[in-house]
């Protein structure tokens, strides 16, 4: 999906009317990111991989997501 102003939003999840909020992962990109953007796995409905170019040197990010069972208390 792509922005109004050009930025991309990649998803890994269930397909929009079926989610379940335990799960979707995804990363926004702007348009100097998605130009640098070499590869991206959807691995599951957690865990989203993309792989990026830079000057230096290619760049891993994992993105992952996890529900917590029990609430936070203080």
């Amino acid at each position: 999906m792509t922005t109004q102003d050009g930025a991309t939003f990649l998803y890994s999840g269930r397909p929009e009317g079926e989610t379940t909020s335990c799960e979707g992962v995804g990363i926004l990109l702007d348009k100097e990111a998605n130009k640098s953007l070499i590869e991206w796995q959807p691995v599951s409905g957690r865990i989203t991989v993309a792989c990026f170019k830079t000057n230096i040197r290619n760049i891993v990010m994992i993105q992952c997501y996890t529900a917590r069972l029990h609430p936070v208390t203080q």
